[in-house]
């Protein structure tokens, strides 16, 4: 990696990061672009306990450990902690993950379900399925507030949430703004995220320079610089932001995305460039200044083949990213997508290979 510029944009693990690619023998900008897990304040956190202990959901998601944790200490010190302990232990819960799961451990629950995709997409598709129209459903947010699970209020459930925490500013604004004029200069080759607070923020502190500054900021992301995604979370962050996403690891692990970007950066002296940008409100991909409607699945295959251009997608991942809990066991219904994917892209400077005995990659058209 000698030549090439990451910026790291993480503050809890940033330098775990910064360590991993500098061994690699990178030039490594850190600005920590969020300030970490800040906690919301107690009486704002005890309106919404006492408004999810009168609702009494049927469901309840749990959707950070963190969240959990700081959800239940701020329960104790208003003096609902065994209320809501109870209601937890007689609740059908679900967990955004692994992390969310422990959390819920913390309050002897075992969730009845965990998203194998870590995603809130996920889980708000697998509620849909499984609750009726006039559960009740509590959800544990995670710094902000997600639209996935609008759907489920749009099926006549009534959706309650609370905020337990919320992501911070950058605490260094210098640091934060050197490295967006690094990146506006076209100075840094990849870019690293590990979580959607520090695209939000980055895109925020773009927009203090300037409107002109975000829609340049794109186009940098597009023709210049790379952006690394730990996980689809924070991708379809970035890609909600109009950012494009060229990397993001089978495993949602922060060495996992180091060794990512190692792999990418040594495929780019042999390979042609592919740009697929991505738009999800219009469930809608550009190529080639080319607008090309999706349906829903087509839309998450390609998008994951897009976050790993060049890479191979084995067939089990594709099935997981496009279909979630509904993946089905017949791989070939992967093979369906991948052929009305590549009849839409026909003609197009990008194409779907197939990678005998193990999935499919994205790459320049021959």
């Amino acid at each position: 990696m000698e030549s090439t510029v990451v910026a790291v944009t993480g503050a809890r693990r940033g330098q775990e990061l910064v360590d991993a690619f500098a061994r690699r023998g990178a030039t490594v900008v850190h600005a920590p672009m969020l300030s970490g897990d800040h906690p919301a304040a107690d009486e704002e956190i005890a309106v919404d306990t006492r408004l999810i202990l009168d609702l009494q959901p049927q469901w309840i998601v749990a959707t950070t450990g963190v969240g959990m944790r700081l959800w239940l200490e701020s329960a104790g010190r208003a003096g609902h902690h065994a209320d809501l302990t109870a209601l937890l232990q007689r609740t059908r819960c679900l967990a955004r993950g692994a992390k969310a799961a422990g959390g819920l451990a913390g309050a002897g629950v075992k969730p009845v379900w965990t998203a194998p995709r870590e995603t809130d997409a996920t889980v708000a598709g697998w509620l849909a399925q499984h609750a009726l129209p006039g559960d009740g459903v509590a959800v544990q947010l995670h710094g902000g507030h997600p639209r996935a699970y609008d759907v489920l209020a749009d099926k006549g459930m009534d959706v309650v949430s609370v905020l337990p925490y919320r992501t911070g500013p950058p605490t260094d604004m210098d640091r934060a703004r050197d490295l967006v004029e690094r990146l506006l200069a076209g100075e840094v080759d990849v870019i690293a995220f590990t979580s959607p607070g520090a695209v939000r923020n980055l895109v925020d502190v773009a927009e203090s320079f300037g409107e002109d500054c975000t829609t340049l900021l794109r186009a940098i992301v597009t023709t210049r610089t790379a952006i690394a995604a730990v996980g689809p979370v924070t991708a379809g962050t970035c890609e909600d932001l109009g950012l494009l996403v060229r990397m993001q690891p089978t495993r949602y692990r922060s060495m996992d995305l180091v060794r990512e970007v190692e792999s990418w950066v040594a495929r780019q002296p042999h390979e042609r460039s592919t740009h697929v940008t991505l738009d999800p409100s219009a469930s809608a991909a550009r190529v080639d200044d080319i607008v090309i409607s999706l349906g829903k699945r087509e839309y998450l295959v390609l998008a994951t083949l897009s976050r790993r251009s060049g890479g191979v997608c084995r067939t089990e991942e594709l099935l997981v990213s496009g279909w979630g809990h509904e993946a089905p066991d017949d791989a070939s219904t992967v093979k369906h997508q991948v052929a009305r994917l590549r009849r839409k892209l026909d003609g197009t400077s990008v194409a779907i290979q197939t990678v005998r005995g193990v999935g499919y990659r994205l790459v320049a058209a021959s």
